[in-house]
């Protein structure tokens, strides 16, 4: 493969996962804490209710994984 053709996909995906992010914080304001941490594709969150998220430094989710937190949740 190209080597810029490689570079263009890992920007993409750098840039979608940042979005991601970003669309997160900004749906559920301060029910989510985010440190730096990383996933892969399909990565969902939902916080119902009184649902508090918090996820620490150095996580890292893999494809399609979920997390659903209906009470307080703390990882890493």
């Amino acid at each position: 493969m190209n080597i810029l053709v490689k570079h263009a996909i890992r920007l993409k995906n750098t840039v979608r996962r940042h979005l991601g992010v970003l669309e997160l914080k900004i749906k559920y304001g301060k029910q989510v804490q985010m440190g730096k941490f990383h996933f892969r594709d399909g990565f969902n969150v939902y916080v119902e209710g009184n649902g508090k998220l918090k996820i620490g430094d150095n996580c890292f989710f893999n494809n399609h994984c979920s997390i659903t937190a209906r009470d307080s949740i703390k990882i890493g």
